[in-house]
This record gives C-alpha cells, sequence and structure tokens, in this order.
C-alpha cells in the first residue's frame, strides 16, 4: 500500500496510512545534521553523511534518519541548502540504521524540511539516506556580496551591475529570493529575509526591485526583476517605495565549520557576556594572545566567531581580566585579520607558548598584555554625503594674517611656517563635509571628555584628533601630491532625518557636554570653516584624486568601514577645481 504524507498542524492528530493506521502527533523539524559513517573523528564541515533530523513532537525532541523511498533530487537539494550548503553532488541509500525513519518529500523550493511534507514511519523499503552536498563556489559570488556583515552569512545583499556594486530594493523581497541569494553566495537556504534598515541605512546605487523567484534558481539572474535607471552616480530614480531605508538583507544557513569550540571569552564583567578577554585553543592548549597589532580589524573576526555580532571595541592590555585564572599563558601573538574572515585560524599569527609573555604588549605591565573584546549588536556606520562635498568644492586664497588659528591647528602645509612666507598667502582647496551616520547606533568618540582638547579659536572641544583624513593624490601613482591633513572635529547632529531628534551638540561651554552623531543624522563641517581645506599651494595645475577618508584610525567600531573611504577625480585650476567624479572605491567591482 502506497504511503501517504502531510505536512502536520501543530498540535493536532491526524491518521497516517503506514501499512497499518496509527495514531500521530504533530511534528515539527527544529534541526539537520549529518551523520558519519565512519569511525574516525570527523573533519568540520562535514557535507557527506547519513542525513539525520531532530523532531520536536509536543515539546519531545527525537533523532531519526531519513527514509530514501521516493527520494528525489529536490529532497537533496532542500536538504543540503538547510545544512548551509548551495546545492547537492549525490545521495544514495544505505542500509537502515534504526527501525523507525522519517519519510519526506519537498517540492525543491523549500528553505527548510521541516516546510515540506514529512511523517514517521516504520516500513522504509529501500534504507535510509546518504547526502553530498556541494560547497562553495568562488566564480559564483563574483557577482554578489553581503555588507554590514556581523555574523557569518548575514548581511545586506549587494549585487554588480556594469562593474558597479547596488543594493537591491526591499519591495516584494520574500523568503524564496533570499533562498536564492544565500545560494549564490555560497551558503544554504534563508533562515530569515529582511527589508528595511536592519543592516543600516545603504549608499549608492539601488540596482533592482521587485525581484520575484521560485526558490530553486541558482542566483538571481535567472528570476524576474526590474532593472532601476542610474540617472548619475549615487543617484537613483525614486520607484516602488525604494529607498536605503528599504534594502534587502538575508541570515542564511551556513555549515558548521565548530569554530566556537576553539574560542570562548573570560572574565566578563557581570551581566556583560559580549565583553571579555579573549582565550582561544592552539592545538590542545588553551591560552591568550597577545595584544601587539590588536585592532578592530581582529577584534570583528572574534565576536563574528563567537556568534556575538560586530565589534563595538578591540581591548588592549587586559591585564585586569584575569580573575578566572583560565588560558593565562599567552599561546598567539602578531595577529593580523582583513576583519573578513569567518575565525581567527583564517588571519595571520605566529604561535608563541610563552607563560610569561615576553615582547607582549606596551611593556608597561608586569604581566602579559592580554587582549579582550567588546561585541555588539548595534553599531554606527559613517557615510560621506556626496552631494555636498561635490556641490561645495572651490578654491580659495588668504593672506597668511587670516589663518592665523588654522596654523596654530597644524591646517597649513610645511611651507605656510616658513618665515619668509608669513606675508604671503595660501591657496586652499575648500570643500564642505556632511557625515551622516547611517548605523544602527550613535556614533560616540572612544576618548573620554577629560581627554578631549580645548580649541580656544574655535571655542569648543575636539573629541576626536582624527576624525577625518583630506588628501590629495597623484591619478598615475595614487601618491601624495599635497600634504596631507589630519582633520579634528568637535562631534554633533548638525541635521537630522524626519523622525529624529537631535541629541549631541558643541558647545562654547568650558565643560565638556556629550558628543557624537545620532544614527539617522548627520555633522556638518562647511567649506567656510577653519581648516575645512586642504593647502595646495605647492600643488601644480591638473587632475588629481581627492580622498576623504572618515574614521581613519578605526578608533570606533562600525558596521562598514569599506564605505568611510571618499575618492574625487579633480582637474585643479588656477583659481577653481573642476569636479569630474566622485565614488567610493569598494563600489568598484573588480573585473579582473
Amino acid at each position: 500500500m502506497a504511503t501517504s504524507m502531510r505536512r502536520f498542524v501543530s498540535y493536532s492528530f491526524v491518521l497516517v496510512c503506514l501499512g497499518t493506521f496509527s495514531l500521530v502527533h504533530s511534528q515539527s523539524i527544529v534541526d539537520v545534521r549529518l551523520f558519519p559513517l565512519t569511525n574516525s573523528y570527523p573533519v568540520l564541515p562535514l557535507s557527506s553523511g547519513a542525513l539525520d533530523v531532530q523532531i520536536n513532537e509536543l515539546s519531545s525532541y527525537s533523532w531519526f534518519y531519513v527514509c530514501y523511498d521516493d527520494w528525489s533530487d529536490a529532497n537533496s537539494f532542500v536538504a543540503c541548502g538547510n545544512l548551509g550548503y548551495p546545492g547537492y553532488t549525490s545521495h544514495s541509500p544505505i542500509a537502515p540504521l534504526s527501525p523507525t525513519a522519517l519519510l519526506i518529500s519537498c517540492t525543491g523550493t523549500e528553505s527548510s524540511l521541516d516546510e515540506c511534507q514529512h511523517v514517521t514511519t516504520s516500513t522504509c523499503r529501500s534504507g535510509h539516506t546518504y547526502v553530498s552536498c556541494s560547497l562553495r563556489d568562488n566564480q559564483v559570488q563574483r557577482y554578489i556580496r553581503l555588507r554590514a556583515i556581523g555574523l557569518t552569512g548575514v548581511g545586506r545583499v549587494q549585487i554588480a551591475v556594469n562593474s558597479v556594486w547596488g543594493s537591491i530594493c526591499g519591495h516584494n523581497w520574500d523568503r524564496a529570493s533570499a533562498n536564492v541569494a544565500c545560494r549564490q553566495l555560497g551558503y544554504g537556504t534563508a533562515r530569515e529575509h529582511y527589508s528595511g534598515v536592519q543592516f543600516g541605512q545603504g549608499h549608492g546605487t539601488i540596482t533592482v526591485s521587485s525581484i520575484n523567484c521560485h526558490g530553486n534558481e541558482t542566483n538571481l539572474e535567472q528570476c524576474q526583476y526590474e532593472l532601476i535607471p542610474l540617472m548619475s552616480d549615487y543617484t537613483n530614480y525614486s520607484m516602488d517605495g525604494c529607498s536605503q531605508r528599504n534594502l534587502a538583507g538575508v541570515s542564511c544557513n551556513t555549515p558548521n565549520y565548530g569554530h566556537q569550540e576553539s574560542i570562548a571569552l573570560v572574565d566578563s564583567p557581570a551581566g556583560q557576556p559580549s565583553v571579555g578577554r579573549v582565550v582561544v585553543r592552539v592545538g590542545s592548549v588553551w591560552g591568550s594572545i597577545c595584544s601587539n597589532r590588536w585592532t578592530i580589524r581582529e577584534a570583528a573576526v572574534v565576536c563574528r566567531q563567537l556568534g556575538l555580532g560586530y565589534a563595538h571595541s578591540s581591548l588592549q592590555d587586559v591585564w585586569q581580566m584575569t580573575a578566572s585564572g583560565q588560558g593565562l599563558r599567552t599561546v598567539a601573538t602578531n595577529v593580523v585579520c582583513t576583519g573578513n574572515e569567518d575565525a581567527l585560524s583564517e588571519c595571520e599569527y605566529f604561535i608563541n607558548y610563552d607563560p610569561f609573555g615576553a615582547d607582549c604588549g606596551s611593556g608597561w605591565t608586569t604581566t602579559a598584555a592580554y587582549v579582550g573584546v567588546v561585541c555588539s549588536n548595534e553599531l554606527p556606520d559613517l557615510q560621506l554625503d556626496m552631494a555636498d562635498l561635490t556641490n561645495s568644492m572651490w578654491v580659495d586664497v588668504l593672506h597668511m594674517n587670516y589663518l592665523r588659528c588654522a596654523a596654530e591647528e597644524r591646517c597649513l602645509s610645511t611651507s605656510g611656517y616658513y618665515p619668509s612666507n608669513s606675508n604671503s598667502t595660501r591657496k586652499l582647496l575648500r570643500f564642505t563635509t556632511s557625515v551622516w551616520n547611517r548605523g544602527t547606533a550613535a556614533f560616540r568618540p572612544w576618548l573620554q571628555s577629560n581627554a578631549w582638547e580645548w580649541h580656544a579659536c574655535h571655542g569648543h572641544f575636539h573629541s576626536m584628533a582624527e576624525f577625518a583624513h583630506f588628501d590629495i593624490l597623484s591619478i598615475d601613482t595614487f601618491e601624495r601630491a599635497a600634504e596631507g591633513h589630519k582633520a579634528s572635529f568637535c562631534l554633533e547632529d548638525s541635521v537630522c532625518q524626519e523622525g529624529v531628534s537631535k541629541r549631541y551638540r558643541c558647545t562654547t561651554e568650558t565643560t565638556p557636554t556629550p558628543q557624537g552623531i545620532s544614527a539617522g543624522c548627520a555633522d556638518t563641517y562647511f567649506a567656510q570653516y577653519d581648516c575645512q581645506w586642504i593647502d595646495v599651494t605647492d600643488v601644480s595645475n591638473g587632475e588629481y584624486y581627492l580622498r576623504v577618508n572618515l574614521n581613519p584610525l578605526e578608533s570606533v567600531g562600525e558596521l562598514d568601514f569599506d564605505n568611510n573611504h571618499n575618492v574625487c577625480t579633480i582637474t585643479l585650476n588656477d583659481r577653481s577645481v573642476v569636479v569630474n567624479r566622485c565614488f567610493i572605491p569598494s563600489d568598484q567591482r573588480e573585473t579582473s
């Protein structure tokens, strides 16, 4: 007799024909894994094995192997996607491993096996199911990427059109389209899909809208969609409710790499499990990491590996976090990461089994200088207003008599300080910088207020000594053609988007007041302000790059550092400047 199946409604009772009638409760598949058939310890990630699923039946959890009866390619496609793999390579029957198994039937468009029809059975004619899943295809990933990545496989989706990276409008974005995006990224199916600002607001091009996928396509190009015409750089038509506050995002199923088995946070303050000293396992030894070369990039990898989101801060010399006595031996030093890795083991580092931490840290501590992290689910994200930058650029010529404050703040090139030039003029390339915080949390200076610098000429405190770097670069060599200027800022909410109230402001009071940039607000330094320029007195006329780099020391954690680098091609003349094009280099897809 053929076996009938249906997906059960929660907490209902149904009769299922399994040769004889039996009473079956509602069931849901809550976990999926592959079981190795060898006695050796499996190497993670495990991409082949007997398919094993965990069933929740009236709050009772049990593991079942999967019956091979009527097993299909669609079943393997969904199973591997559920396990975090983009596809499958083969499936085959194996001898039964238990008396009871699970019958499954999928169409191939489901996000998980739980969405397929399934029922337990004790009459499995063909044996149990062995599946081999396919690994990531780097060629497929060339035209899709994630931004604002905290956890592996989680972020805002961007695709490349005409060699420019652009976001996807969140209009009509659904789980089926997210499944295709996740597989194209080299992961499995989507756990979640997002439309909005979960990963902060975007910038630049919004490439497509109204994507409509069935869910079994191999890439988004095979789906139906509408291309959004690009009017000019960083300007889009408004259509279908598309905006930088309504963009597509995903949380993808990823393989189990076992990364969390070799790292932990210890000595965390009470009630703060996302803060602590980092201990890692190198071989069979647990220990700490030396703080030399430890930055926010390495901290980002730690937070991702621990599943704790983004890196808010990187902590150095945390010799005071040793109360537990765990992992006090240093096991690694000179750890260097790009910040995109999924685990510290993918970074560069030196193994250093040193119980005393020699040549480690700042040198002023009497114990080993360990590292720590502060992880967070929310961070700011600075973005420069390209339109303000483009439309505000002009050349000014001022006599030194008007530049006394600027000279005190080292805003002139070296020749401006020669005694012979004290009665001369300076040629200044002026421009406005409107710096928006498009993230999910306020941008706050990392220094405590008692360390802020009082600027008598401006009459307020500067809370960040290097909030931005301004440079003129050679078109041919990308080397500096003019001495760069490190701009210090007093941080405040100059303007906010609708619905957001100003919170931070600069004052003339000699007692520091809170400074920062709220999420959804911008700090604007107009072109006519002191030091809002580059001194180009000694620069010849011609074509150059103007580079504005925000938060250049990365002293404050952000959702995305790549969009902090802004470049304009300009033509500099005696008394004028022509702005040819402004762009963010990371938005240009490399074609090689």
